[in-house]
Parts: C-alpha cells; sequence; structure tokens
C-alpha cells in the first residue's frame, strides 16, 4: 500500500488528507480509475498570494495577522487567522506547484509541477530566506543519508544506547559501536562492535524466516481489511452528518428567501444571516466533497491467497534487492528494537499480526560467534 501511495504522490496525485488553503481536490480519470489532483481555490487564491506578498516585503506573522483579521478574511473554517497558520502556509511548498508526500520513516517525494502554482519558486525561496534571517536563533538542520541500515534501532544492551555507524581504514571497513564508548571513552562501555555487512545481513535474513510467512501475511491482509472497512465505516458516518447539517442549512435558507420574498423579513434584516448562511453552505459542500473523495480511497481490499504468495515473493526481494529507504521502511514496519551485547543478539518484532492473547511484540535471542575480539553474525 505505501508503495503504491508513493508512486501515486510521484505522479503528482492526492492520496488524501487535508486539502491545503488555496486549493482544492478534484478527480482525473486515469484508465479505470479516478484519481484526486490539487486545483486552485478561486476564492483562497488571491488570500495565499496577498500572504506571501505581505512575508516579501518584509512583515512578520503577527503583522500579517492582524492585516488578515482586520480585513474580515477567515481560515476555510471561517475562524480567525493565527501566527502558526500564517507561518504553515509560508513553509508550504505545495504553493509553487509541488507536491510532497512524506511516507513512512525519513521518505520524502517531491513531484514538481503536479499542479498549478499560485506562488512562484523564486518568490517562495526569497520568504524562506527571509523567514530564516528573521528567526533569532538559526539552526540548520542536517539531513543525514546515512548507508547504515539498523540506525536507531540497534542498541548497545550493556548500557541501553544506540549503537550507531561508524567506519575505519579509510572507509574500508564499517562497523557498529555503542555511541558511549565510541563518544566518550571504551571504558564508559564495553558494549563491543561488530562488522555492519554482517549483522545487517543477518537480520534480513530473519526478517524473510521469521516475519514473512505466508501465515503471517495472511493474517496481515485480514486485519488491514478490517482496519479499511472500520475506516469506511467512519468515514461514511461523517458523510452522512455533513449532509445533515448541510440539509439544515439549506432549510434555513429557505425559510429566509421564502420571508423576504413574502415581504415578512426586509432586506437589511435577512441579507446579514443569508450571506453568513451561504458561507457555511460553501464551506459544508467543499467539506463534503473531501469526505466523499475520501469514501472513495478506502474500499476493503479482498486478497486471495495467490496474491498473498505474491506479496511475500514481493517483499522479500525488496529486502534483498531494495533501496536504503524501501529497507529501511520495511524494518521499521516489523522490527521495534534490536539489543547488541557480546555473543547475544536479540530482536524485538512488532509484527502485525499477534495471535489471540499474545503480546504484540516477540523477541527473538540468537547466539553470536566470538573470534580475534570481534563478534561476527
Amino acid at each position: 500500500m505505501l508503495r503504491g501511495m508513493a508512486e501515486n504522490a510521484r505522479r503528482g496525485f492526492c492520496n488524501g488528507g487535508p486539502t491545503p488553503f488555496g486549493y482544492r481536490r478534484s478527480k482525473i480519470t486515469v484508465g479505470a480509475v479516478q484519481k484526486l489532483r490539487f486545483e486552485p481555490e478561486e476564492s483562497e487564491t488571491p488570500v495565499v498570494q496577498r500572504v506571501f506578498e505581505m512575508a516579501a516585503s518584509g512583515l512578520g506573522a503577527k503583522e500579517m495577522v492582524k492585516v488578515l483579521n482586520r480585513d474580515g478574511i477567515t481560515t476555510r473554517v471561517g475562524e480567525r487567522w493565527g501566527k502558526t497558520t500564517v507561518n504553515k502556509m509560508l513553509q508550504n511548498e505545495v504553493y509553487t506547484g509541488t507536491l510532497v508526500w512524506k511516507g513512512k520513516g525519513d521518505e520524502v517525494i517531491r513531484t514538481p509541477n503536479a499542479h498549478a502554482a499560485l506562488v512562484s519558486r523564486e518568490d517562495f525561496d526569497r520568504v524562506q530566506n527571509l523567514l530564516i534571517d528573521r528567526q533569532s536563533k538559526v539552526r540548520h538542520p542536517r539531513t543525514v543519508n546515512s548507508p547504515y541500515l539498523l540506525s536507531s534501532l540497534l542498541h548497545c544492551r550493556a548500557c541501553g544506547t544506540s549503537m550507531i555507524g561508524c567506519a575505519a581504514k579509510s572507509g574500508k571497513f564499517s562497523y557498529y559501536q555503542c555511541n558511549n564508548g565510541l563518544r566518550q571513552d571504551p571504558q564508559v562501555c564495553r558494549g563491543g562492535w561488530i562488522p555492519k555487512h554482517k549483522i545487517e545481513g543477518f537480520v534480513i535474513d530473519r526478517l524473510k524466516d521469521k516475519v514473512l510467512t505466508d501465515e503471517n501475511l495472511t493474517t496481515l491482509v485480514r486485519i488491514v481489511n478490517e482496519e479499511m472497512t472500520l475506516l469506511s465505516g467512519r468515514r461514511q458516518q461523517r458523510l452522512q452528518e455533513i449532509d445533515r447539517t448541510l440539509d439544515s442549512v439549506k432549510q434555513k435558507l429557505l425559510k429566509y428567501y421564502v420571508a423576504f420574498e413574502r415581504g415578512t423579513l426586509s432586506d437589511e434584516d435577512a441579507a446579514p444571516r443569508i450571506r453568513e448562511l451561504r458561507t457555511e453552505q460553501t464551506r459544508l459542500q467543499r467539506a463534503r466533497d473531501e469526505a466523499a473523495a475520501d469514501l472513495e480511497e478506502t474500499g476493503p481490499r479482498e486478497l486471495n491467497a495467490q496474491q498473498v504468495l505474491g506479496y511475500v515473493k514481493d517483499l522479500k526481494t525488496l529486502l534483498s534487492k531494495g533501496t536504503l529507504m524501501e529497507q529501511r521502511s520495511f524494518l521499521r514496519s516489523f522490527v521495534k528494537k534490536i539489543d547488541f551485547e557480546p555473543g547475544i543478539l536479540s530482536i524485538e518484532y512488532t509484527i502485525p499480526p499477534p495471535k489471540e492473547g499474545a503480546e504484540a511484540a516477540e523477541r527473538e535471542v540468537l547466539s553470536i560467534e566470538h573470534y580475534g575480539g570481534r563478534y561476527w553474525v
């Protein structure tokens, strides 16, 4: 499912979730299925552009909020603007026409020109530089494309800290070593170290044999189908609630129209309330369209045995030949923690289909042989 959503994002289509202010979701027929793509919302586009223009002119979020609220401009749900909302808008790359989808773990997919841009890339980058300059303390986040598959999963059992990847002989050899022992002093923790390729290969082989079984995948598919059914039911309920509220607003509007036509209510008295109700009607209709689109995406995926076997084969191939990002995503889905101590490796699984009455996590303890001061799996 994650891989399907990732491919969807690469093609510039939405995977559900909230629609950014300034856009609406529209349906596009691709082959035999319907996809969702962002399109500018005419009533909101000028607001987005105005916010970026104010930011480019040097106004801070606090001043921009005052201007928007002073002019009676509200958010999509009819609320007053706040600094957090404005700052999030200014930092959202979607307004350059780029679709950004965050997958599992560190996976981020950016698809330029996925939809119409409301702000040029030049203006967006200029605003980002101004935001950085305005910060009292600038922190430049490091994006570490670590080649170590077990980063954040592998821990030293002796002291509980993470084991981090390190290289030796000018990068010729790579190892995992206790962070305390490496950063401070080997005397602080003698948790040991272990060759990178040995332990990574061993863990991958264990996952193939332990997790990717026909029984596990069959149960996992059943659970996914049940969850999708529940989610579909909740979304159906949400759609019905919106329909009831929308009908109520329509009935209220009808009463005002009838009273106005009969002359029992003056234009001065009716106009303000009618405007409020029509604004609410527009908001509810947009919410209904999004709820209906979400509902279409949550049909249960009923799979047969052959499809499950195909998934098993596919995932085993991914573990062996997939990209580092794909392998990491898989590991974090099925492995909670890996503890290492001299002679012993302990893998704690978070296997999605636990047996009835059993704990969700299952720990497997394995022995490691010791040769000449090194721990070889």
